[in-house]
């Protein structure tokens, strides 16, 4: 199937609300303390500052021999995702989370930021001597509904043991190069996507991940998870070729403060009936300045699915989308299934927070009985949710 789509000392900060540093700077006058400040959304411009004390304490983990093997041995652990809870490996670890709590500690009494101001008990916690300061703060990474988890994630695979030059950056962008804040040592930088994989150094990111129940019912897949073989045995099964007419994103609903978005649209399917053959994907929809309600025609290519199983069951699929952000980890694509079958497997997307998508949908490609799509030419599928408006129609 061819999609194609339409694109120390405590002390307060000086600073100028909701600023927006200039491509390759990290502004002077209020430094990456005052990137955090968004009026516009305060619930998120608190989850920032919690994951600065998480920075400010992995800036010392990293170096120390003990925590840095704990760290990158975890994240070695799964090369197709390249992250680690710290909530987790406290969690899991009496040594590192002794340490941890000690340093998210010493950050919060640093730096006159939240959650300082905010909770009237928070001296009275801090001043308890079992205070735990990583379960304090991972409460407070709820957004929209969802609760995340405080992760580390790098770039590309890195090697055990404490890095050479590290640099250290937390998840969130800063301006319309789709740049990061971080550290070089003790110096601000902005880091974009092809700076940080260039980078000679180790690039560590504290994002916000995934918490999620767990099911041994479902597989979750994300392009990561490519498979060359199915890509193959597409041209050898039935074909169907859908664009996006046209879409537009609803007054409110846009997820950058910025100019530009990075809209993308992701698919998952199995090349076998027994699922285990996993086929994802993603691809740019949209890469610019998306205006609230204007709508927007098609003009960049999908990726090829396939319809039909030969002699077999057509095709389970799901696709989506998202608001891309490459800082940061996969996270599940709610669905909704036509006409409520049962799909057993997940669609994921890269972006900040678990909410941040704008439609994910679960169907039989290529059918016209219950849960089916593109049965037939020119047959259409609209999507029109609170968020976005999505027009498809199939065109082979």
């Amino acid at each position: 199937m061819t999609f194609t789509g339409c694109k120390k000392e405590a002390f307060a900060p000086t600073f100028a609300n909701n600023e927006e540093a200039q491509c390759g700077q990290i502004p002077t006058n209020s430094g990456i303390l005052g990137l955090l400040e968004d009026s516009l959304d305060v619930n998120k411009s608190n989850i920032h500052k919690v994951l600065f004390h998480y920075s400010s304490a992995f800036k010392t983990l990293i170096n120390n021999s003990t925590f840095a093997s704990i760290i990158t041995n975890s994240i070695m652990q799964d090369t197709s995702k390249l992250n680690v809870s710290l909530h987790d490996l406290a969690l899991s670890n009496p040594l590192f989370k002794q340490e941890l709590n000690l340093l998210l500690k010493q950050s919060i009494l640093s730096f006159n930021i939240y959650p300082i101001g905010f909770d009237p008990n928070l001296n009275v916690l801090m001043n308890q001597p079992n205070w735990d300061a990583d379960a304090y703060l991972y409460n407070l990474l709820i957004y929209q509904g969802y609760q995340h988890s405080p992760i580390v994630l790098t770039t590309k695979p890195i090697s055990i043991g404490v890095p050479q030059n590290p640099i250290t950056c937390i998840g969130f962008d800063i301006n319309d190069c789709d740049e990061i804040p971080g550290w070089n040592a003790n110096q601000e930088i902005a880091v974009s996507e092809s700076f940080a994989k260039s980078l000679n150094n180790n690039v560590f990111i504290i994002t916000t991940g995934e918490v999620t129940a767990q099911s041994g019912s479902l597989i979750k897949l994300s392009q990561d998870q490519e498979s060359t073989t199915a890509n193959q045995n597409i041209n050898l099964r039935a074909q169907v070729a859908v664009d996006i007419n046209s879409f537009s994103i609803k007054n409110g609903s846009r997820f950058e403060k910025k100019g530009k978005s990075e809209i993308r649209g992701n698919f998952v399917f199995f090349t076998s009936p027994l699922l285990t053959q996993p086929y994802a994907t993603e691809w740019d929809i949209s890469k610019g300045d998306i205006q609230n309600s204007k709508t927007f025609t098609s003009s960049n290519g999908w990726a090829a699915w396939d319809a039909i199983w030969p002699g077999t069951a057509l095709r389970q699929m799901k696709f989506g989308v998202f608001e891309y952000d490459w800082f940061s980890s996969q996270k599940i694509i709610p669905t909704t299934n036509i006409n409520g079958i049962s799909i057993p497997f997940e669609l994921e997307g890269r972006r900040e927070f678990t909410s941040e998508f704008y439609h994910g949908t679960g169907c039989l490609l290529g059918g016209t009985g219950i849960g089916g799509l593109f049965g037939f030419v020119p047959s259409t599928f609209n999507v029109n949710n609170s968020k976005c408006m999505f027009n498809y129609i199939r065109v082979i």
